[in-house]
Parts: C-alpha cells; structure tokens; sequence
C-alpha cells in the first residue's frame, strides 16, 4: 500500500547542491562480482564520462513527485541526490516499502572513495504528463552529496526511453508512443489581443551559417516533438523570420524577430504588482523561499486564433508557435495575469512574473503556505525549476529590496556602483561627475561648498590636481549621493526613464522616475568592459549600454512604457522597427522585444550617467552577450576566401581603415569620398577586429573584390544569378554595377547569350528535262485576317486604321488551275 513520507528537512539553500550545476558528474553502480583476499566483494566500476549535455533528461513521477532525471545507460541502478529527496519528502512522495539501508557501493568516475548511500526505497516511476502514462516499480538509492538524479539503464528500457542495439518495429512504436509534450498549465488557453486594423507583414527568409543548418533542424525536431511548435501549410498573412543564437557551448537558441508582428499585438491592461503590493504581502514575514517556473512562458497554450501571429520562416519551411512564446510583447502581462489568478487562494505568497515568493510569520505559517502553493502548481500541472528554486531563507532579495524580519530596506546594488567610483584622473571625468551631481543636488545640503575643490578644477585656466582636499570633497559626494534615504521608491504609475552611456571602459545607467515633474533617481548601474566589448565600434558600445541597463532593470520596466535615453543620435534609428542593424546590435534589439518603450536622443553634457561609465572600478569583466562572437564568426566563414586572407586585406585597405575609424569614433565626414558611398549604409554597418560586415554580410575589401567576382562567375551564370551569389555573404559599394560590367564584356557570357538563329530557306532546283519527277507542298488556305478585325467588334473590316488591319493573300483556285 501507498504510504506518504515526510520528514524533517534542511533549508535547500544551505546545501550546497542547492546551488545551481553546470556539470553533470555521473556515477557508476559497483557490482559485486568477485571476492577478494579479505573476503568481501570485488568492487568493479564501470567509467562513464561526466557532461553537461541536456538532451537525455526526460521527466519522470516517482512516487507521485514531479522531478528531472537524465538517462544514463552506463548505471544500472536509479540514484536520487539527497537535495531532491529531501524536496521529495517534503510534498509527499509516496514510496512502496520501508525506508532501509544499503550495503550496495557506487563510486563516481575517476574518484577512489565510495559515495553515501543514506537510504534505498521502492516506488513508482511513470513518464511525467501523458494520459497513456507507462508506470513501473523500481528501486531508488540515495546518495549523499549526489550530484543529480539518474534513471538507470535497467528502468529506462522499461520505460521506453532507451533503446540499446537496433530496436525492432514494436521498439520504435513503443518509443514514439513514450515521448510526451513539455507539460501546460492544465485548462488555461492564451488569446492574444490584436489590433485588426493593422496590415499583416509577410517577411523574406533570413540565411543562416552553414555550420548551423544541422543543429537548426535538431532544435526543430525537438520543439515539433515537445509540441512547443507545429508546421504550416496554409497560407499565412503573418511570416516574422527567425535569427538563430549560437552559444558558446555548440548548442542554439532560437530567436523569432517579433518586432513587426507586435505593432498589431495590444498590450495586457493588467498591471504587474508594486512595491506597495509587494511590501504588504511580505510584511512581518521572517522564512521566505522563492520558486522558479521552468520555461515559463511556454507552459502556457495559444488560442488556435493566435497562432497565426507566430509563424516564422526558416529554410525547412514555416512553422509557428503552439505556446506563449518570448519576443510577444503582451507576454510578462499574460503570464503574470494567468498566474495570479491561479495562486488566488493562496496566502502569504506573490508572485512578479515567473518568480513566486513564499513568506511566512513563522516557519509553520511559511510551511503551511508553501505546502498550498505546492500543491496548487501540481493541480495545475505547472513545472518548476528545481535548480533555481530556494527554501527557508531568512532574507531575500526581491524588486530591488531585502527583506527580512528587519522589514524592507533598499538592495545593496542600487548604490553599489556609485560606492564603487574611483577618483577622477581629468577636469572632463571631474566635470562629469558635477553633471550627476548637480542632477540630484535638491536633496543635497549646502552642495556648493562641499563641491567647491572640485569646480575649481573644471575652469579653464586651472591645472588639474588632485590632492587630499578633492578627494575628501569627492568622497563626501559620493556618500551623500549613495544614501539609501535621497533613492525614490519606484511607482509603477509615474513616468520612467532609463538613462544610458557607454564611454571606452565602461557602461553606466541611472533609473529615475518623474515626481511633479521633477526627476528623482531610483537606481544606479554600472558595468566594465571586457577586452573584447572595449573593441566594439563606438555605435555598437552605445547600443549595448542601452540593452544591459534595460535588463539590469527589467524588474521595474516589464508591463510599463518607458523612455530610453541615450547621447548617440543613431541609436533612435537602429533601434526602431524597421531596422536592419549590425549581427551585433541586432540580436541585442530582440532581446527587448517583451519592453515598451521609446528611444530619445540628448546631447552628451546632460547625460547624468557619463560618470557611471567613466568611473568604475575594476571590478569582474564579464561580457553580456558571450555568445555573440561565436555566432559573427561562423556567418564571416561563410565566403569563399579564407578569414585570415580577409583580415590581412582589410586591415591593409585604405577604404576600410577610414570607414572603421568612423565606427569607432561615431562621426562620419559626410564630404569624404571614400565615405560617401557607405554613408547611406552608416545604420547597418559594424566592426569584427579588422573586418567590416553590412548587417549579416561582410564588406569586402578593395584587393578581393575582383576575386570575388570570378569566384561568383564560375560557369558563366549570367547576371541575375551571379548577384544572388554575391549578396547571400557579402557587400561592397557599386558591387551590382561591376557584376553588370563582368558579364558584359564577357566574352563566353556573351556567346552564350545570342539567340539562335533560324536555319535559312533554300529554293528547290527546277527540272530540266520532260518527265521528271518534283515533289511540292502545298499551304493554304491561308487566313485571310478578318478574324482580327472581329476580334476588334467592326466585322467586314469597320473603320479603323489601316495600321491595324492585317490581311493575308487568299488561295486563288483558278490559278492554281491552270
């Protein structure tokens, strides 16, 4: 008989599998198969690799619980780490004997020491979310310290979810049958809100790499089989193409370019919770634990109305999304509004999109709670991201607060970036930080005296000295302008702005909200550059500055409109709809395509958040889009010639130097007239080293161009063809009237071309003497033309014009008589 199992259990947090893994440390089962000298079993141990790899995780019921196992056919027992036991136990699961010790050995690859087996138990084990659900008893170990639940290969064949050898036909069917949909929330379906009275837009197919046409397809094939997508065959009024994210690691992400598609989409009216909201629930709470939904948004089914707004294009065909997907703009709002109503009726709990906070007075009040909004979440099928997930805390940080039995205070990393400043080196830095200054200078006490070292500095005729005095008027700004007590509380109702810069070392941000009128900072940001960010040309560094302050603030700017204010002119452009930007940029543009906002230009004096990009300090330079390089490379290694030949050239082409000299600087000599060509391209060109690309195309440099032609007029394909050729992988100015060129004075493209002519008519030779023999043919009657001027409605000829009458001799019979 079933029995539940509870017992007591530490926090999640404190156990250091608690933390998030990247790798995946698999184990391998000792079978005792021979004795040794002291008469105990020989201990054979099977090496299996350790990896990170994902794709054979599969969800699995044991006992009733819903946990993550990853298939290992190298262990023929079932292991469960102690951390995802001690969750089991806490909801229940239901085991099928008494919990007993185990003498059986497990050791981890290339380790001497045998791991902890701290409990062995029966129960069954079925594959997760399917109505024909397979179910099987099999016996699970525990080990302590484990690093992540494995499915043996014993129980996975009889689960269906591993074939060893060539399966037979039945194995097939059996397999496919077993393979079942990433789980939904039960009986919630999406309608998206739509403005029908803006036209569909049907966009062209975007290339990819060649080297990342395979793993486009596997990632496809696992979307199609997770019942996340589906083909269409029917016509579409909606097509958005596709952009694909190549990660470090080989694998991919998909990315949808939904920015047409959302000027249809209407944005959810329901507002994301506030401070207010989020203070009141949390109020005199002392436990917390905070839970992560796993791939949120695509838990959740489209209307079969909605669909069409998702199809995309890829060169397989279309497809279109059957869940709530990332990249529609309503979706924070949707999913927020969905699982608000679900957790209704649970107490001492919020959630702000896919995070959901647990809080309780005592650690009973928080179990009690918990325990609810647990079984809630199974009610309605929703999954959960065990590795993220955090329990028993007695402080957390949520909405850019603590909380704790202390009550609310500010976070840390509001004003961290500006207790980090070092000083300044120059009167520009020092008269850049006046500028932050003087911004929030109506809550500072007598700030003209304080500032007074330091203005000295910024005059014209003075030399810059830094000495004791300056810095202890810079350090007294620097407190006054960090105190938590001058930071506004964010009111989601009152007007925003993001405040963005980039300078050559780093990025700054400022995130301040209109109160009558009258700006008050809510948060500061900084950030600096890494060795490969700091090459980045100056448009590109600017773009970045807006999209990393963005998401270092998404918290308060998801489900609101914002302004994004920036000190470079092109970004108003780039950052707009319509835009074909750089590989770079562009893919930093879709990653805010769930944000509402507005682009506004200032000029670079008031820019408030100068000094944040000017004065960090050293601190860890992490890139924000490690993957980005990764995905410019292999589009690049898509041309002919090699990439090294390619720099060489390009570094070496005058053309160039200038046109990357402007990238770098952000200022273009609109009279130069080897700028001129590119200038009207300016918006979409971008820099990789010594490498120029026009958005996914790269420039090429003046010595290969000729190169590049003949290596596209292989087989004399004739214009049309040879363009298609070119522009699939690169660009340079004039490129279509120098194809035009090479194939007109191409000699065999010339020859090729001509027409054929007919074969000339030649008379018969007559006879020359009585009786002999001439064959003749004979053709007619011939038309006569009248039937044209019928065609014309004026039969028997009419009035027109004799230009339009066409007649043809008639057959004279009496002639031909004679």
């Amino acid at each position: 008989m079933k029995r539940p199992f509870g017992e007591a259990y530490r926090s999640h947090a404190e156990h250091p599998q608690g933390q998030q893994r990247k790798f995946v440390k698999r184990v391998n089962a000792i079978d005792d198969a021979t004795s040794t000298d002291k008469g105990k079993p020989d201990e054979l141990v099977e090496m299996v690799s350790s990896a990170n790899d994902l794709d054979d995780m599969v969800w699995v019921k044991v006992g009733g619980i819903l946990i993550e196992m990853q298939i290992d056919s190298g262990v023929q027992s079932n292991i469960i780490d102690d951390s995802t036991w001690e969750t089991m136990c806490r909801d229940g699961v239901q085991v099928l004997s008494d919990l007993m010790p185990s003498d059986r050995k497990f050791r981890a690859y290339a380790q001497n020491d045998n791991l902890i087996v701290t409990v062995m138990f029966d129960a069954e084990i079925e594959i997760a979310d399917g109505n024909n659900s397979r179910g099987e008893v099999a016996r699970f170990y525990v080990i302590q310290g484990g690093p992540q639940p494995l499915l043996g290969r014993h129980t996975a064949k009889q689960l269906g979810v591993l074939i060893v050898g060539l399966p037979s036909q039945h194995e097939l069917v059996q397999h496919v049958e077993v393979s079942k949909p990433f789980p939904s929330f039960r009986g919630v379906e999406i309608l998206l809100p739509v403005d029908r009275s803006v036209e569909p837009v049907s966009q062209r197919l975007r290339r990819l790499p060649f080297a990342t046409l395979e793993r486009v397809e596997n990632k496809l094939e696992e979307l199609l089989a997770n019942d996340i997508i589906e083909p269409v065959f029917e016509l579409s009024r909606w097509v958005s193409p596709m952009v694909v994210v190549v990660k470090d690691s080989g694998d991919i992400r998909l990315c949808i370019d939904m920015r047409q598609v959302n000027k249809a989409i209407l944005r959810e009216t329901h507002p994301l919770p506030t401070i207010d909201d989020i203070r009141w629930k949390l109020n005199g709470a002392t436990c917390f634990s905070r839970l992560d939904i796993k791939d949120a948004f695509h838990q959740l089914k489209l209307a079969d109305e909605s669909k069409p707004m998702t199809t995309f294009i890829t060169h397989k065909g279309l497809f279109r999304y059957k869940r709530l997907m990332f990249g529609i703009s309503c979706a924070p709002e949707v999913f927020q509004k969905t699982l608000e109503q679900i957790l209704s009726s649970c107490d001492h709990c919020i959630n702000f999109i896919d995070d959901i906070i647990v809080a309780g007075r005592t650690e009973q009040e928080h179990d009690e709670a918990l325990k609810k909004v647990l079984h809630k979440l199974r009610e309605y099928d929703i999954l959960l991201n065990q590795s993220k997930c955090q329990f028993k805390l007695s402080e957390i940080e949520f909405v850019g607060h603590r909380f704790g039995a202390f009550g609310m205070a500010p976070s840390q990393s509001k004003i961290e970036a500006i207790k980090s400043f070092r000083a300044p080196k120059t009167s520009e830095e020092v008269r850049s930080f006046l500028g932050l200054v003087n911004y929030v200078g109506a809550f500072i006490p007598d700030l003209a005296t304080i500032s007074f070292p330091l203005r000295e500095l910024t005059k014209a005729q003075s030399i810059f000295k830094w000495e004791h005095e300056e810095q202890e008027a810079f350090d007294h700004l620097v407190s006054l302008i960090s105190d938590e007590k001058n930071l506004a509380h964010f009111d989601r109702n009152l007007k925003t702005r993001v405040v963005a810069d980039a300078s050559p070392v780093g990025l700054g941000a400022v995130l301040l909200q209109f109160y009558e009128g009258i700006p008050r900072v809510v948060s500061y940001a900084s950030k600096s550059l890494s060795e490969t960010e700091r090459r980045y040309a100056q448009t590109e560094k600017e773009a970045l500055a807006l999209v990393w302050a963005v998401e270092r603030f998404q918290i308060y700017l998801l489900g609101i409109r914002f302004e994004l204010e920036t000190d470079h002119k092109p970004l108003e452009a780039i950052f707009s709809a319509n835009s074909t930007p750089c590989l770079r940029i562009e893919r930093w543009v879709l990653r805010l395509q769930s944000f509402t906002y507005d682009v506004i230009y200032r000029k670079g004096k008031s820019n408030i958040a100068d000094p944040l990009s000017r004065l960090p300090s050293a601190g860890e330079l992490k890139e924000f889009d490690e993957d980005c390089e990764v995905y410019i490379r292999n589009v690049i290694e898509l041309t002919a010639i090699d990439v090294n030949e390619l720099e060489k050239a390009s570094e070496e082409d005058i053309e160039l130097q200038s046109i990357r000299e402007c990238l770098d600087h952000g200022v273009w000599n609109y009279t130069s007239e080897v700028i001129k060509p590119y200038h009207a391209f300016r918006n979409e060109l971008g820099k990789v080293g010594s490498l120029i690309v026009r958005g996914s195309r790269l420039v090429i440099p003046g010595s290969l161009r000729q190169r590049m032609l003949q290596l596209a007029h292989e087989g004399h394909p004739g214009r049309t063809k040879m363009q298609q050729r070119l522009r699939y992988s690169c660009w340079w100015p004039g490129m279509d009237d120098m194809i035009a060129r090479m194939v007109a004075t191409c000699e065999g493209c010339r020859l090729v071309s001509q027409p054929e002519r007919p074969e000339p008519m030649q008379r018969r030779k007559l006879p020359e003497a009585p009786w002999m023999d001439i064959a003749i043919e004979f053709l007619g009657p011939l038309p006569s033309g009248d039937y044209l001027l019928w065609a014309q409605g004026r039969p028997g000829g009419g009035s027109g014009s004799e230009e339009t009458e066409v007649r043809y001799p008639r057959y004279d019979e009496e002639a031909n008589t004679r």
